[in-house]
C-alpha cells in the first residue's frame, strides 16, 4: 500500500500548500482499469470509437449539483483587500478589477458560487473503479438510465497521465461542498507583494500549483460510492494532450486503451444490438451483465 491510498493522507496532500498533483502521483496506487458508464443515444458510435469527452468544469453534466464549483466568502476577501490595500485606491481598484473578472461578478450569486475564473483554468475527464459486475447497481442507475453501456479502459500512460496531465482520485473526505477562500486569499497577498515591487503585470508561480486543482478533486462524503478517478488537463496543456478541441472542452482518442464493452441484459434489444454489433466487427470484447 502506498502512502496516499490512505484516504486521510490523500486529503492532507491535497489541502497542502507545499505538495503538487505530481507528487501525489508518484505515491499512490493507479487503478490498472477504469470504466465510464453511458447512456445509449448519439454519441454511441463516438464512444465505442474510443472518442473520450473532457469537459470545462462550468459545463460538467454531473449528478452532484455543486461539482466542480469554486466556492469563495465573498465578503471575506472584499474585507481582505480592503486592509491590505489601506488608502491606497489604486491597488484596491485592481484586486476588484481581479475579483470581478475572475471569482465573483457577474458570475456568482451572493454565496460565491462562481463559474469562471479558476474553475475552466482546466478540464475533466471523468471515469469510475466501479466494476459494472460488482453487485450495486449505483453506477448503472446514475450514469446510464440503468440500460446502458459501460467501457473498461486500460489506464496506459499515454493517455491517462503523460507528461504534465494529472491523474488521481476524487476525494470524498468532506461533509460538504469545497471552500476555496483560502486560496483566493494567497493569490491576493502574493499578487500585492508583487505590485509592491513594482512588477506591474503579475502572474501566478508554481507555489499555487498545489491545491489549484481541488475544486475538480473534493466531493461531498454521500457520493463515495462513485469511486471516481479524474484526468485533468490544464488550459496550458490542451493543445498537446487533445485530438480534437471543442469550445466546452475537448476529445481524447483512447481506442487503444478500451478492454471490454459490458452491456445490461435488461438492455433495450435494438440498442443492444448496435454495441454487439460494433463490437464484433472492431474486435472489441464485448459481455452481458
Amino acid at each position: 500500500m502506498k502512502k496516499y491510498d490512505d484516504p486521510k493522507e490523500y486529503k492532507e496532500a491535497l489541502l497542502s500548500p507545499h505538495i503538487i498533483p505530481q507528487k501525489i502521483m508518484k505515491d499512490i496506487t493507479i487503478p490498472e482499469s477504469v470504466f465510464k458508464y453511458r447512456q445509449f443515444g448519439d454519441y454511441l458510435y463516438d464512444s465505442l470509437g474510443g472518442k473520450v469527452f473532457f469537459s470545462l468544469p462550468s459545463k460538467i453534466n454531473a449528478n452532484d449539483p455543486d461539482d466542480c464549483i469554486v466556492w469563495i466568502d465573498k465578503q471575506k476577501c472584499v474585507e481582505h483587500i480592503m486592509d491590505i490595500c489601506a488608502c491606497e485606491e489604486r491597488l484596491a481598484r485592481y484586486f476588484y478589477h481581479m475579483l470581478a473578472k475572475n471569482w465573483i461578478n457577474p458570475y456568482t450569486d451572493n454565496k460565491g458560487k462562481s463559474h469562471r475564473g479558476l474553475q475552466d483554468m482546466v478540464k475533466i475527464g471523468c471515469f469510475s473503479t466501479v466494476h459494472p459486475e460488482e453487485k450495486t447497481d449505483l453506477m448503472w442507475k446514475t450514469f446510464s438510465n440503468t440500460g446502458g453501456y459501460c467501457i473498461e479502459y486500460e489506464t496506459k500512460q499515454e493517455c491517462f497521465y503523460p507528461a504534465n496531465i494529472i491523474f488521481l482520485p476524487v476525494c470524498y473526505e468532506l461533509d460538504s461542498r469545497y471552500d476555496d477562500t483560502d486560496y483566493v486569499l494567497r493569490i491576493i497577498d502574493f499578487l500585492k507583494e508583487q505590485l509592491d515591487k513594482g512588477i506591474e503585470n503579475p502572474s501566478l508561480d508554481e507555489s499555487f500549483v498545489p491545491q489549484g486543482y481541488n475544486h475538480v478533486l473534493f466531493k461531498p462524503s454521500c457520493y463515495c460510492g462513485e469511486y471516481e478517478w479524474r484526468v485533468i488537463v490544464t488550459c496550458n496543456r490542451d493543445t498537446e494532450y487533445f485530438d480534437e478541441q471543442l469550445i466546452n472542452g475537448g476529445k481524447k482518442f483512447m481506442s487503444k486503451c478500451i478492454k471490454c464493452v459490458y452491456i445490461r441484459k435488461d438492455s433495450v434489444e435494438e440498442d443492444a444490438k448496435k454495441v454487439i454489433d460494433y463490437c464484433s466487427t472492431n474486435g472489441i470484447a464485448i459481455k452481458e451483465v
